[in-house]
């Protein structure tokens, strides 16, 4: 695996990134992060490392967020890259629900963004976050 590439194990981990993990498990494992944000209204401590968001709660890793140049893998396929991955996800969890410019895959651990017709700069965006989290990304899909 190169340092651009994230594979996922659902609800488990992504990549290095291991959900529980602390802030600084997450620093000895990969690195002091670019920067940190405090985000205080959602109770969450952001770090970045390039394209990747690191969230924690409680001092406790529960999302990443992955942008643009970054290979993400579920189910074989680069969720960020490959032109067929919604296809490919789609096979792999039946569960899955478009709603507006978000795609979610429950039995995955997997929410893709960026998906509307009034697409951001960005492009897609993956999220892959821990199962406690599986409310919380139910909601986000709705949005």
């Amino acid at each position: 695996m190169n340092e651009h590439e994230y594979q996922v194990i659902p609800y488990k981990s992504v990549g290095e990134y291991r959900f529980g993990m602390s802030r600084e498990e997450c620093t000895k494992a990969l690195g002091r992060p670019e920067r940190e944000k405090n985000d205080l209204p959602m109770g969450w401590f952001r770090e970045y490392r390039g394209q990747v968001e690191a969230v924690f709660k409680g001092n406790k890793l529960i999302l990443v967020y992955f942008g643009k140049g970054e290979r993400v893998i579920v189910a074989g396929c680069s969720v960020l890259e490959d032109p067929g991955a919604l296809e490919t996800l789609m096979a792999h969890d039946k569960g899955s629900k478009m709603n507006g410019p978000y795609y979610l895959f429950p039995k995955l651990g997997l929410c893709v963004g960026g998906l509307g017709k009034r697409r951001i700069p960005e492009g897609k965006f993956a999220i892959i976050y821990a199962r406690n989290q599986s409310r919380l990304m139910e909601f986000f899909g709705t949005v």
